[in-house]
């Protein structure tokens, strides 16, 4: 009898100590949740200063800032295509006070990279979509073609003689897509960014780029260029009059760049939803919505839920894309 009295007693010691380290353990993050945010909040862009990605990063740090009571500050880590950034976010502290402003290169370069070192969803800590921006497929106006199945005879005919320039693996896959869908042959142009990519366009030093419709829309009236098409799923309401790919004859073609907030691994729970509540006030607001669409972005929130599965979709998808291509960087 005294036997198992003790057995028992040794099995409730055990189940109640570990019950306690268990609550201790979580108090820390519990109290640290209940005061959040009490400092500055990092807000972490993976490309430079001056391009859309941190000029959005700039605008969603504003609004977070107004609604979290508390200065949210861009910090520029450039370096891989974003790869860098990714590395640094993924071994943050997961206190809420480093966030990331992920791009749809955050998706790509966890294949793209043998050494990447991350689960792009797994890793981190999905806390809302924020925007898409729809590519465009564009052309130097003194090619003889009008339509993206005009280009796309033409660019048989010419067999492999025209050039399409890139800015970042975003840019180079989803122009990779459409070559394959197409069945043409261009040469690549690689450039460090959209805008020295669009110069070459206007300059003929290239014939053809996917870009994002932000990056051509201060050239839509210009003679230089035409916009063939878009690669969404329906026509873009800053450019109703442009076609889409799927219109134009190729099913299924569609590629965006998209932008997502999300942070380190194992966030509390009550961090991600206050962020994900504040980023979903930021985008109902008129004014806001209006200054992204300036720039070409759809603004489009998600639960965090929701931005999971759909980053693991695009895992997946940029994932064959790469083995195909073999672009795969060491």
């Amino acid at each position: 009898m005294t036997k198992k009295f003790l057995t028992y007693f040794l099995k409730i010691r055990h189940l109640i100590l570990t019950a306690i380290s268990v609550w201790a353990l979580a108090l820390p993050n519990a109290a640290h949740s209940q005061g959040y945010p009490n400092k500055p909040i990092r807000m972490i862009v993976g490309f430079a200063a001056g391009g859309v990605t941190e000029i959005m990063a700039r605008a969603l740090a504003q609004r977070l800032s107004t609604q979290l009571s508390t200065p949210v500050i861009v910090e520029v880590r450039t370096g891989a295509d974003s790869l860098i950034a990714s590395q640094t976010v993924m071994r943050a502290d997961a206190d809420g006070y480093t966030l990331y402003m992920a791009s749809a290169a955050h998706a790509v370069n966890q294949n793209m990279f043998k050494k990447a070192g991350f689960d792009a969803v797994a890793d981190f800590t999905s806390i809302s979509m924020f925007c898409d921006i729809p590519n465009v497929i564009a052309i130097n106006s003194t090619l003889p073609v009008k339509t993206l199945s005009e280009f796309i005879s033409y660019a048989k005919s010419k067999k492999g003689e025209l050039n399409y320039s890139t800015s970042a693996s975003g840019t180079y896959l989803a122009t990779e897509m459409l070559l394959r869908a197409a069945d043409i042959n261009l040469q690549r142009v690689p450039y460090k960014g959209a805008a020295p990519a669009m110069l070459a366009l206007l300059s003929n030093d290239v014939q053809m780029t996917v870009t994002g419709i932000g990056s051509v829309t201060p050239y839509l009236n210009d003679k230089k260029i035409t916009v063939l098409a878009i690669a969404s799923q329906k026509r873009s309401v800053l450019a109703p009059d442009i076609p889409t790919v799927i219109e134009s004859g190729l099913p299924n073609y569609a590629t965006s760049t998209w932008y997502a907030l999300i942070g380190p691994p194992k966030m509390p729970k009550e961090i991600v939803d206050r962020l994900n509540t504040a980023t979903h006030k930021a985008l109902a607001d008129t004014d806001f919505i209006n200054s992204l669409l300036k720039i070409g972005a759809v603004p489009q929130s998600s639960t965090p839920a929701e931005l999971d599965t759909f980053m693991r979709s695009e895992v997946e998808k940029w994932k064959n894309i790469i083995i195909e291509t073999k672009a795969q960087i060491d």
